[in-house]
């Protein structure tokens, strides 16, 4: 449905190329220079001084070196020709219970880290932010792009590899011209998600000879105003998304079993529907909605990372046959 209160872009057929990548999380390089360790390594010292302050009283402040082998001091048993007798190396009582008492706080700090890092690893994956939804969506996108026109038969098979993708395998174009176009449209969504100005993407394939809208892949994007506005976070695992758009892209590849067949050469197309107010780049221009005379609809599931939901719907042309 087209409303005045939204745009209506279309790309341009020259594209520039781009794609980005996710950085991993740093939480093992956090803990690795937090308080914790430092006081674990403070602590540990303490004890090896008092231990060497110990021995340099008992050798009268000579340099003492400990061979990890007798085999390699003299013969009488001695280190480096000082005699040490094993009652020279004893600690007192109070110096064991002071360092068994370090030893203790030390195991202590270590639990610490341990339920810390814990804590960090479930929370990292559970939060999800602003800019990540719409990483996540936007690359969305572009795998269900691919997977559309690799079932609707739009490019042909021997011009996709596989890849795995959200525990799945997935297909992925080859062709540079539809791999570069695909690039720049998950980076301008991506944007547009994040500044929470997108409000659908429709995928139109059209007849390459006639130029008749076949089908629509509609994908309605409900974004959470509060997020935008406000810069708060969700909650949400990594998992339960990944399940939600497994049973999409499942749907999708077995769309050849409820859409009729495309039994002429093909072309696509990608409508973005945004806010009125929303800066546009020149690689789009307004376009009409393409839109299907009486289509029949199919229902597909929708995924929400609890900042942007995606409803997935296709409409396609009504075979004669059918009526």
């Amino acid at each position: 449905m087209y409303s005045k209160d939204m745009r209506v872009f279309g790309r341009l057929p020259t594209l520039a190329s781009g794609v980005t990548n996710n950085g991993a999380s740093g939480i093992q390089s956090m803990f690795l220079n937090s308080k914790y360790l430092k006081a674990a390594h403070e602590l540990l010292e303490d004890v090896v001084n008092v231990y060497q302050t110990k021995l340099g009283k008992k050798s009268g402040g000579k340099t003492m070196l400990i061979r990890e082998s007798s085999a390699t001091g003299s013969g009488d048993g001695s280190v480096d020709g000082e005699r040490n007798g094993k009652c020279n190396s004893e600690l007192s009582t109070v110096e064991r219970q002071d360092i068994q008492m370090k030893k203790a706080k030390l195991i202590k700090i270590l639990d610490e880290i341990c339920v810390k890092d814990m804590a960090a690893r479930t929370v990292a994956k559970d939060i999800i932010t602003l800019r990540g939804s719409a990483a996540i969506v936007s690359e969305f996108f572009g795998y269900a792009a691919n997977s559309i026109l690799y079932n609707r038969g739009v490019y042909p098979e021997e011009s996709f590899v596989k890849v795995k993708k959200y525990g799945l395998p997935m297909l992925l174009t080859q062709d540079e011209g539809v791999k570069s176009f695909i690039a720049n449209l998950t980076a301008q969504l991506s944007e547009w998600l994040e500044a929470g100005k997108l409000q659908r993407v429709v995928l139109v394939i059209m007849s390459k000879a006639t130029s008749e809208v076949l089908e629509r892949w509609n994908f309605s994007i409900e974004t959470d105003t509060e997020v935008v506005e406000k810069g708060v976070s969700r909650e949400k695992s990594d998992k339960e998304i990944m399940r939600e758009i497994q049973a999409i892209m499942r749907q999708i590849a077995s769309s050849i079993t409820y859409l009729p067949c495309l039994d002429e050469p093909c072309v696509f197309d990608v409508l973005a529907y945004t806010d009125t107010d929303v800066a546009v780049p020149f690689t789009w221009i307004e376009s009409d909605p393409k839109l299907i005379a009486n289509p029949q609809m199919v229902k597909l599931h929708s995924f929400d990372t609890k900042i942007h939901k995606v409803d997935t719907l296709v409409s396609y042309k009504n075979d004669e046959w059918d009526e």
